[in-house]
């Protein structure tokens, strides 16, 4: 473990020597090398060695997060933050640690102020209180005597205890990136991290860990089910009652057979052309032998206006015959089928 923190202290006078901006670690060759071994062994002692237990922050964090989000959400929620804010978070706290191994007497390090940027955007959203005042109190901050909103630096530790503890905080983000990693399209759901750090809280390996976290959660998801057919469900109306009455409705329209009285009564009229006719006047009144209508029968009376041709004696219309007008009226009543012709 010594090797990888001068390997820290390496990269970090690097970084000084060309002027850059960042102070906290970005080597990716050193980030591979460190969490290849918290990968395969069991993290929890190595991070003791080094003065943090960050999967027991990460746990106590998931969990508050877990009981503030609504109970319609669900075991398998997606709640913001996570571990991927709790890297951030190490990532501040890694930062403030180098800033007191470089600089412990530069007065702007001497007051960490809470309502700032940067920490209400990375600190506060995944870190209680509590949490912040034993992690910032490694670093020699406690909370400021008049104003709760800031982190006062009350004692100055030594240069090496700064450069350790900023290597801390940097193998902690090395362990949310694996745990990041291995979560895959997980990440965020809360279960699923929750039981990954669990997992690797009891010392397993990074594989082991996953492969238990999967086995325990898969089991418990509900199977997918087929989507609810709703094309034959009527919210307004009760359960079976509009197929009735769809049914209903067609027997009454199209349901009329020749049994039905609708149809018997039309039908009489179409047969009655077989029945013998009288011709009337042109004023429409049968001769006097015709039987006397009876006033509570259906009469049917129907008219068309057409042109009447004057033929020669032979049967042969005239080309120059002049055509009238003509009107024929019918009328069926009593089983007889009258029609009377107007010139």
């Amino acid at each position: 473990m010594k090797g990888f923190v001068e390997s820290y202290k390496t990269c970090l006078e690097n970084r000084i020597e060309h002027g850059d901006s960042i102070l906290v670690c970005g080597d990716r060759e050193l980030i591979g090398e460190v969490g290849g071994l918290l990968q395969d062994r069991d993290a929890p002692n190595i991070h003791s060695l080094l003065g943090l237990n960050p999967l027991k922050v990460m746990e106590e964090s998931l969990l508050s997060m877990q009981s503030s989000l609504p109970t319609t959400h669900g075991p398998h929620c997606i709640a913001k933050g996570g571990i991927g804010g709790l890297a951030k978070a190490f990532e501040v706290l890694e930062l403030a640690a180098l800033n007191l191994y470089l600089g412990p007497w530069r007065k702007e390090f001497k007051l960490v102020k809470m309502y700032s940027g940067m920490f209400t955007h990375h600190v506060k959203p995944v870190l209680s209180m509590p949490q912040i005042l034993e992690l910032f109190g490694l670093l020699g901050y406690e909370a400021g005597p008049t104003r709760c909103e800031e982190l006062r630096l009350s004692s100055v530790g030594s240069s090496d205890s700064f450069r350790g503890l900023s290597f801390a905080f940097f193998a902690a983000r090395c362990e949310c990136r694996l745990l990041l990693t291995a979560l895959g399209n997980h990440v965020g759901a809360m279960e699923w991290e929750l039981g990954l750090v669990r997992e690797r809280l009891k010392g397993r390996t990074l594989q082991v860990a996953l492969d238990n976290t999967t086995r325990r959660l898969e089991a418990s998801e509900p199977p997918e089910g087929d989507p609810l057919e709703l094309s034959d469900v009527d919210l307004y109306t009760d359960d079976g009652q509009e197929e009735k009455r769809q049914e209903g409705e067609r027997r009454q329209g199209v349901g009329e057979t020749p049994r039905s009285p609708s149809w018997a009564e039309r039908s009489s009229i179409v047969t009655s052309f077989s029945t013998p006719a009288a011709v009337t006047h042109s004023n429409g009144v049968p001769p006097s032998s015709s039987t006397p209508t009876s006033p509570r029968e259906p009469v049917c009376v129907s008219t068309f206006n057409c042109q009447l041709a004057k033929t020669s004696p032979s049967g042969v219309s005239s080309s120059t015959a002049k055509s009238s007008p003509a009107t024929a009226t019918y009328t069926q009543q009593s089983g007889n089928f009258n029609i009377g012709i107007h010139i």
